[in-house]
């Protein structure tokens, strides 16, 4: 894990124990920095907000923000900001009153928290909305209003829960947006609890993916989606390929595994994200996504090709799925899986070639129990 950092939010050892389930979480945030909590329901992501929030006391741990100790400040008055899933907004409230509710709690002069108030709603794209009821807005808008009122009294962090699953995709795919230009814009630290792989993808500075409790692995998106370091992390972002191998040998950049007594040449994981020293199994699987594969007819195979890339001939078309820009196809070669995307449709029962850069391949090895 990250070690601590005194411009930031730090969790090192936090522990939360329930008579089923037990969080145990270590990571470090840089200060204005958007980090997406990833992984499936039950996995802590939530109880991980709670902790930093103060809505709930850890049982172990130590947590700072700024260089502060966090677990010594009771929670009204930690500079945390807290956008929920359901908006939570004051329904007596008028906009203005609800954008400016945390500035009248801290007392701050009126004509101050109006001129805030004006400013974030310029800012979440809603001017002149001040007396507006809240039933009169949609759940775009409340959502909008319930990012301003948290922002109003300047933050240190921002917490995010799920903000946007309750809309409708396309209003998901815009205000996921302006949550980022506007995080950007005011540089304040994020956390955003998402199940959207995709919405995780494409906002985060870094991602936090969580199972059962703990730290499953934590990196920018491009290396969350093309060197996961586990199993579990490369079927949680997107589809892929994997088929059981085993470690033959290595040099310093490459190195060779056995899927079905066939050599593979792969990029190993260490070499893309400095864990040589992890202990591992020689057992693992072969990974690489759908994308990254080219398709050949078996007759045209060429010799240079194959020096870069791996192949797998005689892959029998199983089946095909559409999603608009192509097809997932689904692959049988020699009793494996391989899962490939085509521009084209290909005809079920057909013969292919298919070629996967040694790049783009990855050896992910079982962890020793």
């Amino acid at each position: 894990m990250m070690a601590t950092t005194e411009s930031g939010l730090s969790l090192q050892g936090i522990k939360k124990i329930y008579a089923d389930f037990t969080l145990d979480i270590s990571f470090s945030i840089k200060k204005g920095e958007f980090v997406s909590l990833v992984g499936p329901s039950g996995c802590g992501k939530t109880t991980t907000l709670s902790v930093i929030s103060g809505l709930l006391d850890p049982d172990k741990g130590t947590m700072s923000l700024n260089g502060k100790n966090l677990l010594s400040v009771p929670i009204w008055e930690r500079a945390i900001g807290f956008v929920f899933q359901d908006y939570a907004l004051f329904p007596h409230m008028n906009i203005e009153r609800n954008i400016g509710y945390g500035l009248k709690v801290k007392r701050v002069e009126k004509s101050l928290a109006l001129s805030k108030t004006n400013t974030l709603l310029d800012i979440i794209g809603l001017p002149g909305y001040n007396k507006r009821p809240t039933e009169e807005l949609s759940g775009g808008e409340k959502q909008r209003v319930a990012l301003a009122r948290a922002l109003a009294p300047n933050p240190e962090l921002l917490l995010l829960d799920e903000p946007l699953s309750a809309l409708d995709a396309q209003l998901r795919t815009s205000l996921r947006k302006k949550i980022s230009s506007i995080q950007k814009e005011l540089s304040v630290t994020a956390i955003y609890v998402t199940h959207d792989q995709e919405e995780a993808l494409s906002i985060s500075d870094r991602i936090i993916m969580m199972n059962n409790g703990k730290i499953e692995q934590i990196g920018t998106p491009e290396d969350m989606y093309s060197f996961p370091k586990t199993r579990f992390s490369a079927e949680f972002f997107g589809r892929s390929t994997l088929i059981p191998a085993i470690s033959a040998n290595h040099d310093s950049n490459t190195c060779s595994v056995v899927c079905n007594n066939q050599n593979i040449v792969v990029m190993r994981y260490f070499k893309r994200q400095g864990a040589a020293n992890e202990a591992k199994s020689d057992h693992g699987n072969l990974f690489f996504r759908p994308e990254s594969c080219e398709i050949h007819q078996n007759s045209d195979m060429q010799q240079d090709l194959a020096s870069s890339c791996n192949s797998f001939p005689n892959a029998e078309v199983m089946g095909s799925e559409y999603n608009g820009s192509g097809y997932f196809v689904e692959c049988n070669w020699e009793g494996f899986i391989l899962l490939i995307f085509s521009k084209i449709k290909l005809d079920k029962g057909s013969k292919i070639t298919i070629c996967v850069p040694i790049e783009c391949c990855l050896f992910i090895q079982n962890p020793i129990s």
